[in-house]
């Protein structure tokens, strides 16, 4: 299974055009402030789907499951 989903990714990532990020911001400061902005949506919504991000968010889902 592993393997067969290792071949999808490849065909998917070689498939899709090579896209150049262009950062909108010339100010770092603003980079950070939106790059943490983005990060932490990313966590939100994997936390509210019950999922985990593999590092100590472990130990609140199972303080908040049996507590």
């Amino acid at each position: 299974m592993p393997l067969f989903l290792l071949e999808n990714y490849l065909y998917i990532f070689f498939a899709l055009p090579h896209l150049d990020f262009v950062v909108a911001f010339d100010d770092r400061l603003v980079t950070a402030i939106v790059g943490g902005l983005v990060e932490a949506l990313g966590i939100g919504l994997v936390l509210m789907s019950g999922g985990s991000t593999g590092g100590t968010d472990i130990i609140a889902l199972m303080v908040n499951k049996y507590w």
